[in-house]
């Protein structure tokens, strides 16, 4: 994540909450450039809402960031299909080449590819996959990939280049980790992992380095279930932020030191985001709370 604010002002939280509330449908993972010829794009969804949502009332923009066009290329209106809490829901580009069960298509034509913009040489990135509510004709969710387009196709940070999918290793998809893990901010929420169309999200082996901070930060023990400690080598002052995977920040901690320990007793059972601040720079990283 490139971008750290401690502070937000009443319009973005307000902002914030209401794009949160409106959120119950996500873009949970995608895969758009594969190896050679691209036969097996797709778009995941995932209801992370507590309750049944009717697909038909959204639609699916693709958006082009070339310079020369800045506009959606293409886009698909939902089937009115009840999506159950929990469950995903699985758009394909083209009708064959997958190796799950597809929900619906782009284009029904057999053998139909290369349908959603990979970004790179011939289609200047940075590209986008947003959710649109009908009945509003909001942006409700938006991905944005090998960089950052502009509102609303992304949220916060895009997804850099370096963590994008690059159409050289086979079966790997940009992907939400936890599924339907959600705040607000592209560069945290997405991982470039294996492809898992229509489950599950593959876990990242370890936080994906977002700046050279994050190889001098420890967070210990992790899980952790009353206290953790964040030491950063070298700094003179820790400012850490711990929010829910909605971006709702639920305790805040600053030492003039270079290790900080974090009481986080009564914090719910969940996985959570660090996000830390050091005289050296910023980075995020994730924390297990058991009890």
């Amino acid at each position: 994540m490139k971008t750290f604010t401690l502070k937000f002002s009443f319009v973005l939280v307000f902002a914030l909450a209401a794009f949160s509330a409106s959120a119950q449908v996500v873009i949970n993972e995608v895969d758009y450039d594969q190896p050679g010829t691209d036969t097996s794009e797709f778009v995941e969804l995932y209801n992370n809402s507590a309750n049944a949502v009717m697909l038909s009332d959204y639609s699916l923009i693709f958006y082009n960031g070339n310079a020369s066009q800045l506009a959606p290329y293409d886009s698909i209106t939902l089937p009115a299909v009840s999506l159950a809490p929990g469950a995903f829901f699985l758009v394909c580009a083209s009708s064959t080449g997958h190796s799950m069960a597809c929900d619906t298509f782009m284009y029904t034509s057999s053998g139909t590819s290369g349908r959603i913009q990979n970004g790179g040489t011939g289609n200047t990135a940075p590209d986008a996959v947003a959710l649109r509510f009908n009945p509003t004709q909001n942006m409700v969710d938006a991905v944005s990939y090998e960089g950052t387009t502009p509102t609303p196709y992304s949220e916060g940070n895009g997804i850099p280049d370096t963590l994008s999918d690059n159409g050289i290793t086979a079966n790997v998809s940009i992907s939400r980790y936890p599924d339907g893990s959600d705040t607000q901010d592209n560069a945290t929420d997405f991982f470039l992992v294996c492809s898992t169309p229509g489950g599950p999200n593959c876990q990242p082996t370890a936080t994906h380095d977002r700046t050279v901070l994050s190889k001098v930060v420890s967070v210990f023990p992790n899980p952790a279930s009353s206290f953790v400690t964040v030491e950063s080598k070298g700094s003179k002052s820790v400012v850490v932020s711990l929010r829910n995977i909605l971006g709702k920040e639920v305790k805040h901690f600053s030492t003039q030191r270079s290790k900080l320990m974090l009481d986080i007793n009564g914090v719910e059972e969940g996985i959570y985001l660090l996000f830390i601040r050091t005289d050296a720079g910023e980075t995020t990283q994730r924390l297990i709370v058991r009890k």
